[in-house]
């Protein structure tokens, strides 16, 4: 008869022990593990929706947890419980993969800076400005004013130019001189051009040089450089001024004739 209520006891005593380590454990996971979590999730801009949804799964997978080892520990079997949960998990990383692998990219660039904001890039074939990195995704604003997503494991599988690496960038632009022209009175008008150009840094030098000897004419390569800001603007002016130098000189620029060809018959 004394082993009922003995029995009873041990079993009160274990329920509460057990429903402590719960509430234990639930006040952690809460107001520790995910309140932590959010605060990072948040920090790099990663979305409100997919930070509520990710907290809810691993609240699920903590408290479960966090049962699993109150059960064991007032000597509950909890092999199959176990065994549960890690197929489970192994499930949720399996479906999580791609996710998994825009944090692991986002934590990358992180830690190695291959750009920063504001800066003009170029990844896989798209090129814009930098307007916000997170922890899964990088937006780019293109000239157009169009806005570019790449998720991150894009970015660290392609090739990445960064245009804004360096204070300084060359111009390249090129010119065809037709060949009746005088090839050095047209070199030396371009360099005046140049020169007339307060954007263009004295060094490295400008270079004006024949490239190439084609069909149309003479080829020159010409290649002044502009501090990093200044490069669109001093490119655009640069193709304007060098043509009406050359028009003021009456050098002639050859073009391609184009040929129409009709018929009578409808």
């Amino acid at each position: 008869m004394n082993e009922i209520p003995e029995k009873i006891a041990e079993f009160l005593t274990d329920f509460t022990l057990a429903a402590v380590i719960v509430f234990l454990g639930y006040l952690f996971v809460r107001f520790i593990l995910l309140k932590l979590f959010r605060r990072i999730m948040r920090r790099y801009g990663v979305d409100e929706v997919f930070v509520q949804f990710a907290s809810v799964i691993l609240n699920i997978l903590f408290m479960s947890l966090v049962v699993i080892i109150a059960l064991d520990f007032v000597g509950v079997q909890t092999g199959f419980l176990i065994a549960a949960l890690a197929a489970v998990l192994i499930a949720l990383l399996a479906a999580m993969q791609g996710w998994l692998q825009n944090v692991a990219a986002g934590l990358w660039m992180l830690f190695n800076y291959p750009f920063k904001l504001n800066e003009l890039v170029e990844i896989a074939g798209k090129q814009g400005r930098v307007e916000e990195i997170s922890l899964l995704t990088t937006k780019l604003r293109t000239r157009d004013n169009l806005e570019i997503i790449l998720p991150n494991r894009t970015i660290v599988s392609n090739i990445i130019t960064n245009f804004h690496a360096n204070p300084e960038r060359r111009i390249e632009l090129d010119i065809t001189i037709a060949y009746e022209e005088d090839l050095q009175q047209a070199i030396s008008v371009i360099q005046k051009a140049i020169a007339a150009e307060e954007r263009v840094l004295a060094e490295p030098e400008p270079i004006v040089a024949v490239a190439d000897l084609n069909l149309n004419g003479v080829k020159l390569d010409i290649r002044p450089w502009v501090k990093q800001e200044d490069f669109a603007a001093t490119r655009y002016a640069l193709r304007q001024n060098i043509k009406l130098a050359l028009d003021s000189q009456n050098i002639a620029l050859p073009y391609q004739p184009v040929q129409l060809h009709g018929t009578d018959q409808i």
